[in-house]
């Protein structure tokens, strides 16, 4: 069995580094987390990665994951997703995060469509008893501090008695979305920060990262000083204005400049390259 260290999440949630980019499906690449740090992410984490699929135990084609590391992207978590611990520990525990990474996080918020008909992301939060198993399972079997990054689920105090839960099995911190699975699309809706606020009077000794809403810096400021979270978390905000993080106003032409100076000396494939400056020019 591994060590444990799931107690304490506070050498990577600092009162200094609340500043958090989101693991962005097909946007949390390396090149695109260092250009985020360059202007002011703290903490950045990887895209979600399905470890069954990562894996791949059947030889199917399945999505192809790349995981590309920096020293200076830290602290740097591992996001991953599945409805079984058992590939989550596999791929957690892999020698090429060794030195890499800095924590393992548990997608209980995708809300999309497939993750809903395959049991993961959101589709977690139906089932209780088997994620609080799940978590327990993870926790003890990786050799990093487990988060769970999640959206609400049923009401507020439904939520909060799944946190309870987890916590109590070893899950260190939280991201909460303060949004249902349906808030999605056309349906999106504004983010909770009422609830938000309530989850971290609640947890006050746990960490607790808001999501929603914090499209840009003076967002993600008022985030923290209306709710008290211990960190503001930008994604789709971010995925459009990598500048989301700084007050200072950075000319369209100097973020593609940079963004294609660190894009050429990592491993992006030219559509990679196309999709983010589409959505940095659409931001």
């Amino acid at each position: 069995r591994l060590s444990n260290t799931t107690s304490s999440m506070e050498h990577i949630f600092t009162k200094d580094k609340v500043r958090i980019l989101a693991p962005l499906v097909g946007g949390s690449d390396l090149s695109y987390r260092l250009l985020c740090r360059k202007y002011g992410a703290q903490i950045t984490y990887t895209e979600m990665c399905i470890a069954e699929y990562f894996l791949n135990k059947e030889g199917k084609k399945l999505k192809q994951y790349v995981f590309e590391f920096d020293p200076t992207d830290r602290p740097l978590i591992l996001q991953l997703a599945g409805n079984t611990a058992e590939p989550i520990i596999e791929l957690a525990n892999h020698p090429m995060f060794e030195g890499k990474i800095d924590a393992v996080d548990l997608n209980c918020g995708c809300p999309q469509g497939f993750a809903l008909e395959k049991g993961y992301g959101s589709a977690l939060l139906r089932d209780a008893d088997k994620l609080v198993s799940m978590c327990e399972q993870i926790a003890k079997g990786i050799k990093y501090p487990l988060s769970v990054k999640m959206r609400l689920h049923e009401n507020l105090e439904t939520t909060i008695k799944i946190m309870e839960r987890l916590k109590a099995v070893g899950v260190a911190s939280f991201t909460v979305h303060v949004r249902y699975y349906w808030q999605k699309g056309e349906k999106r809706g504004i983010a909770d920060w009422e609830c938000l606020k309530k989850i971290k009077e609640h947890f006050k000794d746990t960490i607790i990262i808001g999501n929603g809403d914090a499209y840009n810096y003076a967002d993600a400021n008022r985030m923290i000083a209306e709710t008290l979270v211990d960190g503001a978390m930008s994604g789709y905000g971010a995925l459009l204005n990598p500048t989301a993080f700084t007050e200072e106003v950075i000319p369209l032409k100097t973020i593609l400049i940079d963004y294609l100076s660190i894009a050429r000396c990592h491993q992006n494939s030219f559509i990679d390259i196309l999709r983010h400056v589409g959505w940095i020019l659409k931001g």
